[in-house]
């Protein structure tokens, strides 16, 4: 049963790193600690990778194989199974042992070396170092890696053999092709210079917009200046009706004065002329009443 894996693209450097070939976790932070400048390798499951998952009936005959890139590193590991066959899938227990695991790390010349067995530029290609001693080769069904390994935690040399074959042998071409097209950094530094076009894009679209605001800024500030002067007319014209509308009040008030007076002036004289009027009536009355007296003397 083939598990493609991989979440990241092969070019994806990882920032978190783990010794790969340690047997744990606590051996590896205590190594790292004393020896601060030993390599620390990012864990495998942020790596991109493709997993063979093998699980036999007989533990003893199945195994997890494992094929990951790391930069311009090739890891193959294999891990053997730990147990019978699980019946339930959501058991959390591991179906394979991770401290027995091989491990092996091949250099990027190895890469390119195992790259030119794919495409029958070499009939094999031997990788030799402390803790291996293989050959990669092509056989009838797919590929055979196989020699004498160490297991982790382990200096005794055992035989060991890993099989390719059908589908995985396609799957390995295809893998081991683009881990080294893509070690050499084309689409990361492609995606840098994207990443680059798409920077400088949003700063000219920034400075467009900068130059916008400036312009709806000055735009607005004349609007403003004009709205300023358009109150200070409209209340200009508002003071200049408030004194018109005080002038003709008081001019209306003089002339209603002027009125009143004239009305009071003309009352006066009619009460002189009534008084006049009534004196003349009085003194005509007693003119009269004399002359009657006078007329009835002499009588």
């Amino acid at each position: 049963m083939l598990r493609l894996c991989s979440k990241l693209p092969l070019f994806t450097a990882c920032g978190v790193a783990a010794r790969f070939q340690a047997s744990s976790s606590n051996a590896e932070g205590a190594s790292a600690a004393a020896n601060p400048r030993r390599r620390l390798f990012p864990p495998a499951h942020l790596l991109p990778k493709f997993e063979i998952h093998d699980v036999r009936d007989d533990a003893a005959q199945g195994a997890m194989t494992r094929v990951a890139v790391d930069g311009k590193q090739l890891l193959v590991s294999q891990f053997p199974q730990l147990g019978p066959r699980k019946a339930d899938p959501n058991d959390a227990a591991p179906q394979f042992d991770v401290e027995r695991r091989i491990s092996v790390r091949f250099r990027h010349t190895d890469l390119g070396a195992m790259v030119a067995v794919v495409e029958g530029r070499l009939p094999s290609h031997h990788m030799k170092n402390n803790a291996y001693d293989l050959h990669f080769e092509k056989t009838a069904a797919g590929y055979t890696l196989k020699g004498q390994v160490s297991r982790v935690a382990s200096q005794t040399q055992e035989a060991w053999a890993i099989q390719f074959e059908n589908q995985f042998a396609v799957t390995l071409e295809h893998f081991l092709d683009s881990a080294l097209t893509e070690s050499f950094g084309f689409r990361k530094h492609q995606t840098a210079v994207q990443r680059q076009l798409e920077q400088q894009r949003n700063n000219n679209n920034n400075n467009n917009n900068n130059n916008n605001n400036k312009y709806r800024n000055k735009n607005n500030n004349s609007n403003n200046n004009n709205n300023y002067q358009n109150n200070n007319n409209n209340n200009n014209n508002y003071n200049n009706n408030y004194r018109n509308n005080n002038n003709n009040n008081n001019n209306y008030n003089r002339r209603r004065r002027q009125y009143n007076n004239n009305n009071n002036n003309a009352d006066y004289e009619n009460q002189n002329n009534i008084s006049y009027n009534s004196n003349n009536r009085r003194q005509g009355q007693q003119q009269q009443q004399q002359q009657q007296e006078q007329f009835q003397q002499d009588w």
